[in-house]
């Protein structure tokens, strides 16, 4: 009994997710965990101009710059929120259950209809460095290609080749420094279906304002598995 309790025990650590980015798409409700004793703060792209919670008597709530901070006030809360910016709208579902499942920090990104990427259409305004870096994936073999920047942004293209054909997951592609997740401004794909041993060119467009300055950052590419490509502070700041 107690091998199996401490076998349960590890199952529930093991789901627990404290951080995670959802790319939220139009009318979608995102269930976010909470737990007594937990401040679960979920991240917007913006500044809220209004939150509007279901039940003020389940949840306080406290909002500064782009974070919302929720916390239970009884261990059955549930209650529904709204978060309103300027461009987007949230709709929120809040449940209170164990601290072991409880989110920490919930990063809600709309979903955006990717832009085709133009061949070549950075190409005569940007100075690219080769970078190369390759690993295989359940995604087929994923490169980081090169890497260019401008005074305020971080140009990073990335190629996948696979050996299946499929449908390509535009919220795959992350970016953190250290144990924070950064925020990816824009996001161009030369084409959304992959096709068996055909190249897809995915570039990744960076605001510096929204990096820590002068620290290393890391992207990841995320399916059933993930591969993580770091790259140098050197080669994101220094010009």
């Amino acid at each position: 009994m107690i091998l199996l309790a401490l076998l349960s025990l590890s199952t529930c650590v093991a789901l627990a997710a404290p951080t995670r980015k959802v790319v939220v798409h139009k009318d979608e409700v995102v269930t976010v965990k909470t737990a007594l004793g937990i401040a679960t703060i979920i991240q917007v792209p913006d500044q809220p101009s209004s939150v509007v919670l279901g039940d003020a008597a389940a949840f306080k709530v406290e909002y500064l710059d782009q974070a919302i901070t929720i916390k239970p006030l009884h261990g059955r809360a549930v209650s529904n929120l709204f978060i309103h910016t300027d461009y987007d709208r949230f709709s929120v579902k809040l449940v209170t259950g164990a601290q072991v499942l409880s989110d920490y920090v919930v990063y809600l990104a709309p979903f955006r209809e990717p832009k085709p990427r133009m061949p070549g259409g950075f190409d005569k305004s940007l100075s690219w460095k080769v970078v190369g870096l390759a690993k295989n994936s359940q995604l087929g073999k994923v490169i980081l290609s090169r890497i260019a920047k401008t005074s305020d942004r971080v140009f990073i293209e990335m190629e996948i080749t696979a050996k299946n054909s499929y449908r390509l997951d535009p919220g795959i592609f992350w970016l953190s420094q250290g144990l924070q997740y950064q925020p990816i401004q824009e996001l161009l794909l030369s084409s959304l279906e992959v096709k068996a041993g055909r190249k897809v060119t995915a570039t990744l467009v960076i605001r510096k304002s929204d990096l820590k300055l002068n620290k290393a950052i890391s992207v990841e590419v995320r399916s059933k598995d993930k591969v993580s490509f770091p790259l140098r502070k050197e080669l994101v700041w220094n010009e």
